[in-house]
């Protein structure tokens, strides 16, 4: 039997959720079954993995790994709150709020212990069952003003 583009959407779906909660499950900031879930030569367009405030874009496993632990240092206790999934084909955009405690560094930013939530839109494509490519703009200007690091 045929796969059908509806068929297609909804797994895509379904990945964009199990990535989502593979780094909110993490063990320790380590992603166990990442590689499960996302490809070798993946592009991830705005990477949060530097200690400065400026994206760029990064490929490869190695460098995703390091963006994904990023977010899991900088909040130990992070998860998503998913508003919205849309997809279409090979393509899955989730609205989303990052929610945790900021215990560890992130994006140059020292540990406050205050709790943040921060409005994300991820776009996901995905090609053969893995994750292939990933945009991200988060709403780092609430993020700064919820740890002090700047005043609005």
């Amino acid at each position: 039997m045929a796969t059908t583009s509806g068929q297609i959407t909804e797994q895509n779906k379904r990945l964009a959720r199990e990535y989502l909660e593979a780094v909110e499950n993490h063990t320790d900031g380590r992603i166990e079954n990442l590689t499960d879930l996302v490809a070798a030569d993946v592009v991830n367009h705005t990477p949060v993995s530097r200690d400065e405030l400026t994206p760029g874009e990064e490929r490869g496993i190695d460098l995703f790994r390091k963006h994904t632990e990023a977010v899991t240092r900088g909040f130990s206790d992070v998860h998503f709150d998913i508003h919205d999934m849309l997809a279409e084909d090979d393509r899955v955009l989730v609205r989303f709020d990052v929610v945790g405690t900021h215990d560890g560094m992130f994006m140059g930013v020292e540990p406050t212990g205050k709790p943040v939530r921060i409005s994300t839109f991820g776009l996901y494509r995905f090609d053969d069952g893995k994750l292939v490519e990933r945009w991200s703009e988060s709403d780092l200007v609430s993020f700064l003003s919820q740890v002090g690091a700047i005043d609005l």
